[in-house]
């Protein structure tokens, strides 16, 4: 019995080792560099590489919906977002409305992916309106095209308002174009109220300034007519309320 034993395992390891026969693979293990997409889900196109506002680790995610739920997302800082997917870009229906918004006129879709890009990163910001890339940095068509992206993610009434002139920065400002007309209150002031370093005019179309805060206790509210230039030096973020 023993040497029938041994004479079957030589057997095996010899059809094992013989030429042409290939050795056996492990079983790839879900998560393992050799296991396929399921072609069932769809493949990744963005990759979100988001940095923290203290000592969060960055993390890399890979959809809009990651990066809302990630633990960290209110102490994100910002996110960069690159396009990952099959080249060429080929845009969806949904991507290819908000690129004719982000870059309207666009004779190839590949043009509007920069665009399109910026749009998604607005769609991630948590801080600071005013800090560079921000809302207040964004042009209008950028804007409304992260309305579209994103209208109810966590920022997207905010974003919209800021589409839509409800909401502006420091600068000049030509009401009914980046401003819309009405009466709107300083809503995050830059600064202390002590330091009294804001500034704001507004001007008619020949220039003529017709108001501006000018006492020591400014009252920042002011109501604004379509065609006045207004302009706001060191005051903060202005908000429409009626």
């Amino acid at each position: 019995m023993k040497k029938f034993v041994v004479m079957g395992t030589m057997a095996v390891l010899l059809v094992a080792c013989s030429p042409g026969t290939p050795f056996l693979q492990p079983a790839s293990t879900p998560g393992s560099a050799e296991t396929e997409h399921d072609p069932s889900e769809p493949a990744q196109r963005y990759s979100f590489f988001c940095t923290s506002l203290d000592s969060s680790p960055d993390v890399q995610l890979s959809s809009l919906e990651e990066v809302w739920a990630a633990s960290n997302y209110l102490r994100m800082k910002s996110c960069k977002v690159r396009y990952v997917g099959s080249q060429p870009f080929q845009p969806t229906a949904e991507e290819s409305a908000a690129i004719e918004i982000a870059n309207p006129g666009g004779v190839q879709a590949s043009d509007g992916l920069g665009p399109y890009l910026a749009a998604v990163e607005l769609c991630t910001r948590v801080s600071d309106e005013t800090a560079p890339g921000g809302f207040a940095d964004s042009r209008k068509a950028i804007l409304q095209a992260a309305v579209r992206i994103c209208p109810e993610g966590p920022q997207g009434k905010i974003i919209q308002a800021w589409a839509e002139g409800r909401r502006v920065g420091d600068g000049p400002h030509v009401v009914g174009d980046a401003m819309a007309p009405g009466k709107f209150v300083l809503m995050k002031p830059v600064g202390t109220v002590e330091a009294q370093e804001c500034a704001w005019t507004v001007a008619g179309a020949d220039g003529q300034v017709r108001d501006r805060n000018s006492s020591v206790v400014a009252l920042n509210e002011v109501t604004l007519q379509r065609g006045e230039i207004f302009t706001s030096d060191k005051c903060g973020i202005w908000g429409k309320i009626d």
